[in-house]
């Protein structure tokens, strides 16, 4: 049950944030078991990073994507099902593109963002997963080109304000410190407000529940700081 209430402050969280850059959809599709939350964004406009309040969220949505959160680590079979799946919107588009007579370019191709909250060393090597330092800052690794495929492991993104709105979709302490920066920003900041109001939501739904796991606790330990607002 906990893990639709992540999925679904996911899907919110997301859409409220991307959608003054472009058209979003979520999955609507949430079992009591789900364990992510998933949102396809196609952008207006290329924006410039540096000078927009999301930053590296902004940066991420910058073409056609899919971003998937996890609300736990991912193992091999997640990643092949993400890429499967990945794989055959690819066939798609290429079916599409040829019954117009035209040629899709690999830009073209939307990209999968996997969202954790941690990731092993073990997946990232079994899949050939690289950082990018010279244009991205650590924990966001990227497969191979040809699968157009990135993971952003949140507890390794550097805490500044660049990350601040990822880093909220951590655990522990990455996210805790996530939840008090976002309480130091300005009141009239565009999305404070409305992620307050979210993370409250999701609060409230947790109290209701029984038998809270030790992570479920300890997120509700976090969600704790906005009790007062």
């Amino acid at each position: 049950m906990t893990q639709r209430f992540y999925s679904q402050f996911v899907e919110h969280y997301l859409e409220q944030l991307l959608s003054p850059l472009g058209t979003v959809a979520v999955s609507g599709l949430i079992t009591d078991e789900e364990r992510r939350g998933i949102v396809l964004f196609l952008p207006q406009e290329v924006v410039q990073t540096e000078e927009h309040s999301l930053r590296l969220l902004t940066k991420v949505a910058q073409c056609d994507c899919s971003i998937e959160v996890y609300c736990e680590p991912i193992d091999e079979t997640d990643v092949r099902n993400c890429l499967r799946k990945l794989f055959s919107v690819f066939s798609t588009l290429n079916c599409q593109a040829e019954a117009e007579g035209k040629t899709l370019e690999e830009n073209d191709l939307p990209r999968l963002w996997i969202v954790v909250p941690s990731a092993s060393s073990e997946l990232l090597n079994n899949f050939g997963a690289n950082l990018e330092l010279e244009n991205w800052s650590t924990g966001i690794y990227f497969l191979p080109d040809i699968f157009r495929l990135s993971i952003v492991a949140v507890d390794e993104l550097p805490m500044t304000a660049e990350t601040l709105w990822l880093r909220i979709l951590g655990k522990g302490e990455t996210q805790r410190q996530a939840f008090t920066e976002l309480l130091t920003l300005p009141e009239n900041n565009e999305f404070r407000q409305n992620t307050i109001r979210l993370l409250a939501n999701w609060r409230v739904l947790l109290q209701e529940q029984d038998n809270l796991t030790q992570d479920e606790q300890e997120l509700m330990m976090n969600l704790s700081l906005i009790e007062k607002l």
